[in-house]
């Protein structure tokens, strides 16, 4: 307020003083609104990777470790084979095994509606990105569910089956999702990102669909701004998505920001969510 009000007696003072005309401020830049760039040979990061964050849950005054999430990808093949997951893939095809684990340390996780122990795999064409087949395994004390997609891009949808597990006599509940141009999943969407140039004041716009429900997603991307990591500093890329709001992943009110290395790769270093009074971070701490 100090600043503000210092800032505005002397601009009165100037004013007077200034003999050419009052420039009048520009119209704030229209964001670039774009459809995600699909196809990258070669691959800006390795077929081949695995990272490792460390999650850390904090609501003032408490700060903890809250457990680590790994993101991998696993290689390109033309027979991929996933746990749990009825897939055939034709002897043409060339997919991309995407993987992501989340390990809970504690329940606080639950305050953000993860579960302690998840399993996200995700088959992508390695020629345009477009989602073949996904698998989602839900493992959190008593509740044990696995939930499968397969997409068919002759029909234009995609048949999902959600499983009890601990009751598997019980039939799957099924569910059809129609398939809109540029749809993804959650997982292949945060390896979708990498493959575009995030300059600064561009906006990524795509469906998505999550848990057999069709949402919105979109990602702005903001400034530079430079990141220190277990493993050192990093120059990045501030970028978010918009994860929260009424027809995206989460009705709640949040923020969720996501910082890359400013680098063809755009490996990201540190991941960030805000909900409910809690912020969790995701900071990156090895990587193979």
């Amino acid at each position: 307020m100090r600043n503000l009000l210092i800032f505005t007696l002397l601009s009165f003072c100037l004013l007077p003083a200034c003999k050419s005309k009052p420039r009048v401020p520009a119209a704030p830049a229209v964001p670039k609104v774009l459809a995600p760039r699909r196809e990258a040979k070669p691959l800006p990061f390795p077929a081949t990777e695995k990272l490792t964050y460390e999650l850390r849950f904090t609501r003032v005054p408490l700060s903890i470790s809250a457990g680590t999430i790994v993101f991998e990808s696993v290689g390109i093949s033309s027979q991929p084979t996933i746990d749990k997951l009825e897939f055939k893939p034709q002897p043409e095809d060339r997919l991309l095994h995407l993987r992501a684990t989340i390990t809970a340390k504690s329940l606080l996780l639950r305050l953000f509606g993860l579960s302690v122990n998840d399993r996200f795999e995700t088959l992508v064409d390695a020629k345009d990105f477009r989602v073949r087949a996904v698998l989602r395994e839900i493992e959190e004390g008593k509740k044990h569910n696995l939930q499968t997609g397969l997409f068919d891009y002759t029909k234009n949808e995609a048949d999902y089956r959600t499983i009890d597990l601990n009751a598997p006599q019980n039939p799957a509940r099924e569910k059809i999702v129609k398939l809109e141009p540029n749809m993804q999943d959650l997982l292949s969407a945060f390896y979708l990102l990498r493959l575009q140039e995030a300059k600064e004041g561009e906006t990524y716009k795509f469906p998505l669909v999550y848990e057999g429900e069709r949402k919105e997603f979109e990602l702005l991307v903001h400034g530079r701004e430079e990141i220190a990591t277990d493993l050192g500093k990093f120059k990045t890329i501030k970028i978010e998505p918009k994860l929260f709001g009424p027809g995206r992943l989460s009705s709640r009110e949040g923020e969720f920001f996501m910082w890359v290395t400013d680098d063809a790769s755009h490996m990201p270093v540190k991941i960030q969510a805000k909900a409910s009074g809690a912020t969790i971070t995701a900071s990156l701490i090895k990587k193979e």
